[in-house]
């Protein structure tokens, strides 16, 4: 089925850029909320959890079923941002690895888009904060995207936004994200 608008409509012509903003990090319920809020807080706004993309039991990763799902998310996020309904997409994802970002960045139609990569990330304490170092070492595997995405460069994201969100609650990053100046 063909979602775009049919032809011999007239497009309106003074609807804004969309804008995809694509959080990574951890697979928190802090990263989820944040998603929610934005959503929330956007207009005419549609979170696409990745998670959701891979919803499977049992979930088998294979060549196969991670093929599969970047092609799901690509076909999903390609509708919500072809859809005139839709100003602000807002996808949440875990980059473990800096092809899955490229090959879903390379799938898009991001003509008449604004992408805003935001990476947030928990820092780890200091040793003088012996009761967080538990939390600190079960995080550490779980935040391989920060170094994914390090080394990332896409020519229509200028940058990527790093947020250590680890004393703020859900509110206080939306706000921080919302104050960040688009890419010029």
């Amino acid at each position: 089925m063909d979602r775009k608008p049919d032809p011999g409509q007239t497009p309106n012509l003074k609807r804004p850029l969309k804008k995809l903003y694509i959080l990574s990090g951890a697979e928190t319920d802090k990263k989820k909320s944040v998603c929610e809020q934005l959503k929330t807080t956007l207009t005419n706004s549609v979170y696409l959890n990745g998670k959701w993309c891979w919803n499977a039991d049992p979930m088998v990763d294979t060549v196969e079923t991670r093929y599969m799902v970047l092609q799901n998310i690509c076909f999903l996020l390609n509708q919500f941002l072809v859809c005139s309904v839709y100003d602000n997409i807002v996808f949440g994802w875990v980059f473990d690895q800096t092809h899955t970002i490229e090959s879903i960045l390379g799938s898009l139609d991001k003509q008449d888009c604004t992408i805003r990569l935001i990476h947030l990330e928990e820092n780890q304490p200091t040793q003088a904060d012996p009761a967080a170092l538990p939390k600190a070492e079960a995080a550490d595997g779980k935040n391989q995207s920060a170094s994914v995405l390090n080394g990332f460069s896409d020519p229509d994201i200028l940058q990527v936004i790093s947020l250590d969100v680890a004393s703020m609650d859900v509110n206080q990053i939306v706000e921080q994200i919302l104050q960040t100046p688009d890419p010029a």
